[in-house]
């Protein structure tokens, strides 16, 4: 039933259809009236002339046969030639919402850790501002021996952070406040003797 319906609706709206497109088609082109003996346009003032330019336009097929027929034109016919600014169909992507909440990409923001930890240990970075958050750790990135990198384009306000070591001991003193865009280089320590320190080789 549903099927039937649907056939049914469409050939009803065939018509309709063809004629829109046809409309359509029209209105992005120029009518003009052409002798099909001489190969002239129809001008200004009834005048025949070889250029586009000059030649009489109208809005669609209708006004341009009725002219003809009123002006007493039997060696005319019709014909359409795109318009100086076609209208053209264009894609329409829209762009895609940022459900990550993040604001747009700043300067480079940095936080440098200097600092030697034995094998198997690493530095985690917690805060406010810039993707941090006070529950939920960040790894940082060791750069050599002693230099433990963490960065984000994401800052648009000063943070609050704070370092842990293993994502399990938090670092001695008061939380660290880092500017956006800036760089800080900092000396964390911990509480003794949670770490196996490397003792430095003479």
């Amino acid at each position: 039933m549903a099927a039937w319906f649907v056939t049914e609706l469409c050939l009803d709206l065939r018509p309709f259809l063809v004629d829109r497109i046809r409309r359509t088609k029209e209105s992005i082109m120029k009518m003009l009236l052409r002798d099909f003996r001489t190969g002239l346009y129809l001008g200004c003032g009834r005048e025949w002339t070889q250029h586009l330019e000059t030649a009489r336009t109208f809005a669609n097929r209708f006004r341009a046969e009725a002219y003809r027929v009123c002006h007493g034109l039997p060696d005319a016919t019709v014909v359409a030639i795109p318009g100086s600014e076609t209208r053209r169909w264009r894609p329409y992507f829209p762009r895609e919402p940022d459900f990550t909440g993040n604001p747009a990409p700043t300067r480079r923001t940095t936080l440098e850790a200097k600092i030697e930890l034995g094998l198997g240990n690493s530095l985690f970075i917690r805060g406010e501002g810039g993707g941090l958050n006070w529950h939920r750790s960040q790894a940082m990135t060791q750069i050599d021996q002693s230099t433990w990198i963490w960065s984000t384009y994401f800052a648009t306000q000063p943070l609050i952070l704070q370092l842990l070591l293993n994502d399990l001991i938090w670092a001695k003193g008061e939380n660290l406040t880092l500017e956006p865009g800036m760089r800080l280089q900092v000396l964390p320590d911990f509480e003794w003797p949670e770490i196996p320190r490397i003792a430095s080789v003479e």
